[in-house]
């Protein structure tokens, strides 16, 4: 039951969170912590519909922390996500793509 209501509460704390870090070192925070949620999500929600969202947001968060070798790794094990839709894939691969030019 926790697995389907976190979803609404990443939601929920993603966009009360945006509006209230506005320095560095909280922002930071912010994304780290969206990070290991999204992380949480993906490993214990199977076959639902918004994975592939997961996917890119964790992704995003990855790149705002200065870590584009992590986000590339992840982008590429969200490519292998049986779940993920075409237009997510899409967007993953533009994502890499962007990320792979020196």
């Amino acid at each position: 039951q926790f697995a389907r209501m976190l979803p609404r509460i990443l939601d929920h704390l993603e966009t009360r969170s945006l509006k209230r870090f506005s320095n560095g070192p909280q922002r930071s925070e912010m994304w780290a912590s969206s990070c290991a949620m999204y992380r949480l999500l993906l490993s214990t929600s199977q076959g639902t519909y918004k994975r592939g969202r997961w996917w890119i947001e964790y992704g995003q968060c990855l790149e705002r922390l200065k870590r584009p070798n992590q986000s590339i790794h992840l982008y590429e094990w969200a490519l292998k996500d049986p779940f993920l839709g075409s237009g997510e894939r899409f967007l993953i691969q533009s994502k890499l793509r962007r990320l792979c030019v020196p």
